[in-house]
């Protein structure tokens, strides 16, 4: 009897690490197609960022691509290269560092007058400014 106990768990284990493995296969496949998409997303806005260099190699000094603020809000989402094209092409076109280093040196200036000058308008911070130098 005792050798027959012993088959049973065998074969139960035997069972159960099959099953584990299957879960594993399961997961890993889950695994690779994720990646899958990631590559044919980061291959798409590769191709998208070399289109914008080809571009600006071309016409360095014209932009004559500048989109307007009215097409901005009509960007087809058919398909995530249209999409992370028209993207990529406003980022690079409205987000360069000096601009960005601009707008955030004028948004500090405009905090540090408005506090400087005690007029914010909530009656609780200025409690707050008045009990703590």
């Amino acid at each position: 009897m005792c050798g027959q106990v012993s088959k049973a768990v065998v074969l139960q284990k035997s069972i159960d690490y099959l099953q584990y493995l299957s879960q594993q296969k399961k997961k890993q496949e889950a695994d690779l197609a994720t990646l899958k998409k990631e590559v044919v997303a980061l291959q798409i806005m590769r191709a998208n960022y070399d289109q914008l260099v080809k571009a600006h190699q071309r016409a360095p000094h014209i932009p004559e691509d500048i989109v307007s603020d009215e097409a901005k809000f009509q960007v087809s989402m058919n398909n995530f290269a249209e999409l992370s094209g028209c993207v990529f092409s406003w980022i690079e076109e409205q987000c360069k560092p000096v601009d960005l280093q601009e707008m955030m040196g004028t948004i500090l200036r405009q905090v540090q007058n408005f506090e400087d000058e005690d007029q914010h308008p909530d009656p609780a911070y200025q409690n707050i400014r008045l009990n703590h130098p």
